[in-house]
């Protein structure tokens, strides 16, 4: 599974907004946007608050 998608389906299964899932990963609701269209990939860091914090794995934003 990619990392948008996995993204996608962990905010679809806690029911959250991108300004939620934002606050909960510490970054701005753009950036969630962003990552969900794949124009950005998550810095080290929030890929690893990603893996912690709704079981996005950091192997699923590698470039393939």
């Amino acid at each position: 599974m990619t990392g948008p998608a996995a993204l996608r389906e962990w905010m679809a299964r806690e029911r959250l907004s991108h300004r939620e899932a934002a606050r909960r990963l510490g970054v701005s609701h753009p950036t969630i946007r962003h990552w969900l269209q794949g124009r950005y990939r998550p810095e080290p860091v929030h890929a690893y608050r990603l893996s912690r914090r709704a079981g996005v794995p950091v192997s699923a934003w590698e470039q393939r």
